[in-house]
């Protein structure tokens, strides 16, 4: 209890000072995403949470001695993956081929240190192609970058893929500790720390975004973290595991599908993600379309 409760006030500490500094640093950082597409807010917000975060689970764990080896080793694959999305959030774009190589790469990373890879795909069908470890290490590294960009998407509404962090972290936590495998649960909780720490000031009036590095870095964190549960608890179903990431899996698979009959890229930005279309119904029907700042956080309720 004691690691959550540290890495939720650093999280917070963290994102107070950045919304109480918003004024100076937007000095430095170009990007609000006021025209953007997608965009669902009013107001220029800064998206540093993820530094926040991050930095709260890298002190947590160096407190906490001896620390946590498996948190190390995913906080060092994912600095490629983290740097990319700073320099996005602030201001410096980067092509999502680019963010996908650098998902791919950061996996890549994770799986030559620790040689962690989905090795049971729980159905009889893929089984014995996953005899081959080339094909079972291609298909996971396809599964973690999708759910790491899955987490980008969905970072649409206040709360919402902070929630849905929230919820796969507590998750993991949950299942490692009844498994037995502590040394995931304390990093689980940990990030579970972080994660209300940011969301005490992102829910429900968005004063602070998660941005790409801190979405991009917890579908990382959290996805590989849920495939050493199944490397070390094989009797635990993927599909377990996968139902935790239903949300970003559902509304990526979605996405793309639709795109894909439209013609259009997969990488282009739109307003049709499932939250933004509940956010409309509820500003048309009920609100009204200058009650942005009570229909976005209803819409993630919702």
């Amino acid at each position: 209890m004691l690691p959550l409760i540290v890495a939720m006030t650093i999280s917070f500490a963290l994102c107070f000072m950045f919304t109480k500094s918003s004024k100076l640093l937007n000095g430095f950082v170009r990007r609000h995403d006021l025209s953007a597409v997608q965009s669902m807010h009013t107001r220029p917000t800064l998206r540093l949470a993820g530094v926040a975060i991050f930095v709260s689970v890298f002190t947590t764990n160096v407190l906490f001695e001896p620390g946590s080896e498996l948190l190390s080793t995913l906080l060092l694959s994912a600095l490629p993956l983290l740097a990319l999305g700073l320099l996005e959030d602030i201001g410096l774009h980067q092509s999502p081929s680019r963010r996908l190589v650098s998902s791919i790469v950061a996996g890549s990373v994770f799986i030559a240190i620790t040689g962690t890879y989905l090795q049971n795909p729980g159905t009889f069908l893929l089984s014995a192609l996953f005899e081959y470890w080339v094909i079972a290490v291609f298909f996971t590294l396809f599964i973690t970058s999708g759910i790491v960009n899955a987490f980008n998407l969905i970072d649409g509404l206040n709360g919402l893929s902070g929630s849905v962090a929230l919820v796969a972290a507590a998750g993991i936590a949950a299942i490692s500790y009844n498994a037995g495998l502590n040394h995931i649960t304390l990093p689980a909780t940990v990030i579970c720390g972080a994660v209300i720490g940011f969301m005490m000031l992102n829910f429900p009036f968005g004063k602070i975004f998660l941005g790409d590095a801190g979405a991009y870095g917890i579908g990382f964190i959290l996805s590989w973290m849920s495939l050493d549960v199944l490397m070390e608890a094989p009797e635990i179903s993927p599909w377990a595991m996968l139902m935790m990431f239903f949300w970003p899996f559902a509304d990526t698979t979605l996405t793309m599908s639709r795109r894909i009959m439209s013609g259009l890229p997969v990488g282009q930005p739109d307003r049709l993600h499932f939250h933004q279309v509940v956010m409309r119904i509820i500003e048309i029907s009920l609100l009204g379309r200058r009650a942005r700042k009570y229909s976005n956080p209803l819409a993630t309720i919702v």
